[in-house]
């Protein structure tokens, strides 16, 4: 302390600020990380963040905005309003793109040619950075990314607000950048005497294997085109074809997809969702129900209708609830709740939905409610978490060349039927890792095994609510009802998929969007989120940016999130309009 106060008053008679940081700075902080203890906390960073996802995003609004959930007891009329949001968009500035900012800082500042062994290392961080940053766009719209993090190394801060177009622009001339690096010869060690330098363990996606890193680039470039498919066809198509002719390549297989598998030892806590735990929508798992889908068992916990419960209600002679039939349908124990709250909460036909029977000290319940144990595996089973699936990548190519978007190469029903059976693959290699058969089939005793076998995946895409056929129309819905099936991990684009393609579609006779009535009166469902006015520094940026948008400021009722939308989502159908 003598030493700073000395310091500062000599510097009142000269100039000496050459000195000071030098001789003020704390021998315990680290100016030159490990750039490989970054990005290995960047992973850390991402299975921690998933907490409050889940506690909120998940399981208070995007999935049951897209009719996949409803609130466990019912839809309230409620329902459709933001209370606290998973603060997904402080976390992107705080937690990730620090440390992937100052990996390529620390890169950018060695001499050139030490820079060259590192350049593999350096283009990957913006692989990881646009697809943590594309689901915060996906709710918000304009935000800071060109200009980000200048606070930190530049003293601005008040960065400039990208709108949709100026991020995706970005996104993609990064994405191609990082592609060309990737793709580039090693040096020969023994003609340089110099290798490529990598991440080491830190990789806990790929361990390192920059053609894999090259391929996922293409395959975020298709999730980039699927927005564009409506807002700019003619960008997207320009996308689509410079994915398929890249000499990078894309997804082989499951084996090229992006994950990361955590240790028996990680527990996520992706499943803590405590009394915010939703209920099934009854529509969608009537779809896979009815669709003899065997991913059921996977997302879906049975209810409390055991072998047992029946043997009680017959000594108590107590009638079961109506939407209890065993004679009628053996899947009874998996039951959903409408989403309308007027269907749960007057009349009779809700009744049975939502009805807690009391037998003795024992509750019994109708509804299901989502696999705890698939989002947070108990231990000893392994935590996988998929970041861009070969089933998705396939789907997606499916959908593109139905709508005359990518030509050449597989057809929409090669790449459909790929697709389709990746995602029934993936799930349950992830049930597998989970032990949630083994758990799962003892616990809530099961009359078959629940795994999903080559024979099963089989006849599922015999199935005729799942075979591509009929007009352009119904060829649309089933893609399009696939993908929002393979979503279900993944509750961001769940939500996107329903916004921006219509499906489910009103009056489906597959899968049925449910208009939500609450009194009479229907509830307008968001297609967004407010972006909170910020502190002074940012405010005027923030402003323009939503006046830009069209969004009217600290506003967030759903009337204003329904109709004011994203740029990306403009030209999308309403809820449930898809096929119009």
């Amino acid at each position: 302390m003598k030493k700073l106060i000395l310091t500062i008053l000599l510097c009142g008679f000269t100039s000496c600020t050459t000195d000071f940081a030098s001789i003020n700075t704390d021998p315990n902080i680290i100016s030159t990380p490990d750039v490989r203890f970054l990005f290995a906390d960047v992973q850390k960073a991402m299975n921690e963040s998933k907490y409050l996802e889940f506690f909120y995003d998940n399981a208070r609004y995007l999935p049951l905005w897209a009719q996949q959930y409803a609130r466990s007891g019912g839809n309230g009329r409620e329902f459709n309003t933001i209370e606290i949001e998973g603060g997904r968009y402080g976390r992107l500035y705080q937690s990730f793109l620090p440390n992937l900012f100052e990996i390529r800082r620390q890169i950018d500042r060695m001499p050139d040619a030490e820079r060259q062994r590192f350049r593999n290392m350096r283009a990957v961080t913006y692989v990881l950075q646009i697809q943590l940053t594309m689901p915060v766009s996906d709710i918000f719209g304009s935000m800071p990314y060109r200009e980000a993090m200048r606070g930190r190394y530049e003293g601005n801060y008040s960065p400039k607000f990208d709108t949709q177009s100026e991020q995706y622009t970005a996104w993609l001339s990064e994405l191609d950048s990082t592609i060309a690096i990737l793709l580039q010869p090693a040096p020969m060690a023994a003609a340089t005497g110099q290798t490529l330098q990598d991440y080491g363990n830190a990789d806990g996606f790929y361990n390192n294997d920059w053609r894999k890193w090259a391929k996922a680039a293409n395959v975020l470039k298709l999730r980039i085109a699927a927005r564009l498919a409506r807002a700019d066809a003619t960008r997207a198509r320009t996308v689509i074809t410079q994915v398929l002719a890249s000499p990078a390549g894309l997804f082989e297989s499951a084996a090229d997809e992006w994950s990361i598998t955590y240790g028996a030892s990680v527990r996520s806590s992706n499943g803590d969702w405590f009394f915010a735990r939703p209920a099934a929508a009854k529509n969608f798992i009537d779809f896979l129900k009815r669709s003899n889908d065997p991913r059921l068992g996977i997302f879906f916990a049975p209810n409390s209708y055991t072998d047992e419960a029946l043997a009680a209600f017959r000594t108590a002679n107590r009638a079961l609830p109506a939407s209890i039939r065993p004679d009628q349908d053996s899947l009874y124990r998996y039951n959903g709740i409408p989403v309308s709250p007027d269907a749960v909460l007057t009349g009779t036909a809700g009744a049975p939905f939502a009805q807690e029977i009391r037998i003795g000290s024992v509750s019994y319940l109708a509804q299901s409610t989502p696999n705890y144990r698939f989002f947070a595996p108990d231990d000893p089973g392994i935590v996988k978490e998929v970041i861009i699936s070969y089933a998705e990548q396939c789907l997606l190519l499916a959908e593109f060349a139905e709508l005359g978007l990518a030509t050449g190469g597989a057809s929409a029903d090669v790449w459909y039927e790929r697709g389709v059976r990746a995602s029934l693959a993936m799930y349950d290699d992830l049930a597998e890792k989970g032990k949630l058969y083994d758990k799962d089939v003892a616990t809530f005793k099961l009359k078959a095994s629940a795994d999903i076998t080559p024979a099963k995946i089989d006849a599922y895409v015999r199935h005729p609510n799942v075979v591509l056929g009929g007009s352009r129309a119904d060829r649309l819905e089933k893609i399009s009802l696939q993908l929002y099936t393979h979503y279900y991990r993944w509750a961001t684009e769940v939500f996107t998929q329903a916004r921006r393609t219509g499906f489910p579609r009103r009056n489906s006779t597959l899968l049925a969007w449910e208009t939500p009535i609450a009194g009479g009166e229907e509830l307008l469902i968001p297609r967004r989120y407010a972006l909170r006015e910020p502190l002074e520094q940012i405010r005027a940026e923030w402003a323009k940016a939503q006046d830009e948008q069209g969004f009217t400021k600290n506003v967030a009722t759903p009337e204003v999130l329904n109709r004011q939308r994203l740029w990306w989502d403009k030209a999308s159908p309403a809820w449930g309009g898809g096929g119009q």
